[in-house]
């Protein structure tokens, strides 16, 4: 699995687009998590190749996106990057 784009800074009220790349998953998983609440999560089953969603903060601090991958073969593998939010000015 490889992180393709990822934003290392976003803006509260704007859309911040993901793509990573995943090869023969069973399902990727992306979760957002702030440092002091609930996670967002976004499922994608049969992941073969290129992956992208869109993610707006409604808030800003400090996140953690986190991307799971599980294998046909009942490999897993997981990668996780830090995101900072910023207001919008």
């Amino acid at each position: 699995m490889t992180l393709i784009r990822v934003p290392t800074a976003a803006t509260v009220g704007r859309p911040s687009r993901v793509v990573f790349r995943v090869t023969d998953a069973r399902v990727a998983v992306a979760r957002i998590a702030p440092e002091d609440g609930e996670a967002l999560v976004w499922r994608f089953p049969n992941a073969d190749d290129i992956v992208v969603f869109a993610w707006t903060p409604a808030r800003r601090g400090s996140y953690v996106l986190t991307v799971t991958a599980r294998g046909s073969d009942g490999v897993t593998t997981q990668t996780a990057t830090r995101l900072a939010v910023g207001r919008l000015l």
